[in-house]
């Protein structure tokens, strides 16, 4: 792989993704010849959705794309009148998100989370009026018991095994994620302080067993149950405790604050790659660039001087892990064996894009503002 695929160019997996550590790294580095790669990125991307059927999704389509413009005319890489250029979008999108949750159908990866995310990086008064749709229609599809809110999603699709997922990318923690930056910006507040709470108790009422690895299961289900969860940002205890300290900090909650910080001060130690689900990987989603990127945003909320060191920590494993002659700055990802095994990656969520735009904000001490693509601002 030589040049990123123009086939997919959602923000995840494809060239739109790219294009955000192109235009970090360019703004960094003041490198032209990045930024002119970007824009022609760009170029190629709109003429393909131009002729093609793209996915509506935040990871692998429409949302994702139309969140990533949005967020470089905001951070003021380019200018572009949004309005125009997504007017077709924005329609398109308000349908999907109540398709999406007829049929409870929230996850931030593939759902409604994820479009109503978009949505939420527009910021104007339609935009926010969607958002404030979506808010209503999870609190409709809530499950509540003495308190505690939680939405249960499929599983195991293969076997029709559904139950509550708590992570960030695809569970309930992306809910509270979202429900926080909604909060912040004064949508729905009483509605989403409502839900955050409810969310959080039945979050932290499902811990596992003493023992276990993880603090927190995969997810909560009779039919499949999960004692431990791996150490990444997709799955396991550090999405959780993200989205429970910014949910907290947006409704002023020191208690539920405090209860994050311990459970990312816990995860601090868990340093073994076998025990934790990790071989050796980069990305951001199940690698040691999550790890790093987790504790460096964390570090920046609350100064803890762990995280800080937690944070080095992993930016010294991703830096070890490039030792591909043949991969992309030494990087390869990690595929199944249909797929290829380890191959380069130039994508965001897998490959070297993500693990560049760490490493860029690392390198400045400097706000990742990107990772908000990740639900971690």
């Amino acid at each position: 792989m030589q040049k990123p695929s123009i086939e997919d160019i959602s923000l995840m997996s494809g060239s739109i993704g790219v294009t955000l550590f192109l235009f970090y790294y360019a703004r960094y580095a003041k490198n032209s010849e990045a930024e002119s790669k970007a824009f022609e990125l760009i170029e190629e991307a709109f003429e393909q959705i131009s002729s093609d059927e793209i996915l509506p999704s935040f990871s692998g389509g429409l949302a994702g794309i139309g969140w990533t413009i949005e967020h470089l005319v905001a951070r003021g890489f380019f200018e572009a009148d949004t309005e125009e250029l997504f007017e077709d979008l924005d329609v398109l999108l308000d349908k999907q998100i109540d398709k999406a949750m007829e049929i409870g159908f929230f996850d931030f990866l593939h759902g409604g989370i994820g479009m109503s995310l978009y949505f939420l990086q527009k910021g104007t008064d339609a935009a926010k009026t969607i958002v404030s749709r979506f808010i209503q229609a999870l609190n409709s599809t809530a499950i509540r018991s003495s308190g505690s809110i939680c939405w249960e999603s499929m599983l195991v699709r293969e076997k029709n095994i559904s139950g509550v997922n708590l992570s960030i990318s695809h569970g309930i923690s992306g809910i509270l994620a979202f429900l926080a930056s909604a909060h912040s910006k004064n949508i729905e507040p009483k509605l989403c302080k409502e839900l955050i709470e409810g969310t959080i108790d039945y979050i932290l009422a499902n811990k596992s067993q003493a023992g276990a690895i993880s603090i927190f299961p995969n997810w909560i289900s009779n039919e499949a149950p999960s004692a431990d969860s791996r150490l990444a940002w997709c799955y396991g205890d550090l999405g959780v405790a993200v989205a429970i300290f910014r949910a907290a900090k947006s409704i002023e909650n020191k208690k539920f604050q405090e209860e994050a910080i311990d459970i990312l001060t816990f995860n601090a130690g868990r340093k073994a790659l076998k025990d934790n689900a990790l071989n050796k990987e980069t990305m951001l989603c199940h690698g040691t660039g999550g790890l790093a990127a987790i504790y460096f945003r964390m570090y920046l909320e609350t100064k803890i001087p762990l995280f800080a060191e937690t944070t080095q920590y992993w930016i010294d494993k991703t830096l070890e892990f490039a030792h591909y002659e043949d991969g992309i700055a030494g990087y390869k990802s990690r595929f199944t064996d249909a797929q290829g095994g380890w191959l380069p990656d130039f994508s965001f969520l897998e490959g070297v894009s993500g693990v560049g735009l760490l490493l860029v904000s690392v390198l400045e001490n400097a706000e990742p503002t990107w990772d908000s693509a990740l639900l971690l601002s």
